[in-house]
């Protein structure tokens, strides 16, 4: 008898709102002139440094971290047998620039609970997200074997507008964009508190 015994999780919603893909565009935008760059999984394309949003949120801030962070990262987490009663913190965000030719290495995003990727501009081919089972990935078996048992990856082709929500621990990387125009997407991560 064979019993799966793990599993992960991931979710998938759009959230159309042009308002916050200004929003984002203009962030992206300052860190490009004032040459604002990090380098950790981006290969060849631009990726701003981690932002927190301030106490003093204007009113498009508010709506976009209910939105984009709070209400989906509390609808994600609702969907499993919850333990005790959490508040979401810790919340920061970082934005990548996606040029011809660049990709992002396999990476997790550490330690935090819910990881999210917002999509604000994706042409065709410009490249797909991908998890990766890390149980399997130091394993040959995927060279005599074609089954998910031995090598697993689930590949979303993300959309404009799309939000993918899943844990931040899980492995995953983005293919070479293709296109010749940019693929640009918000990245965030937060963690889980006692209230």
């Amino acid at each position: 008898m064979i019993t799966d015994i793990f599993k992960t999780s991931i979710y998938h919603t759009n959230v159309l709102n042009v308002a916050y893909k200004d929003y984002f565009i203009n962030v992206l935008e300052k860190c490009i002139e004032e040459k604002k760059e990090i380098v950790k999984s981006n290969n060849g394309g631009f990726q701003t440094p981690e932002f927190t949003f301030s106490n003093n949120c204007n009113e498009i801030e508010k709506k976009l971290i209910n939105d984009l962070i709070i209400y989906p990262c509390t609808n994600f987490l609702k969907q499993f047998n919850i333990k005790k009663p959490f508040k979401l913190d810790n919340l920061y965000y970082w934005i990548n620039k996606n040029f011809k030719g660049s990709s992002n290495k396999p990476h997790s995003h550490g330690y935090d609970c819910v990881s999210g990727v917002y999509y604000l501009n994706t042409p065709i081919n410009s490249g797909d997200l991908v998890f990766l089972d890390v149980n399997k990935i130091n394993c040959n078996t995927h060279e005599f074997f074609d089954d998910a048992n031995f090598f697993s990856e689930f590949t979303v082709k993300p959309k404009k507008y799309d939000l993918i929500l899943f844990f931040s621990e899980v492995i995953h990387y983005v293919l070479p964009n293709n296109s010749d125009e940019e693929r640009i997407s918000m990245a965030f991560n937060v963690s889980i508190k006692d209230i």
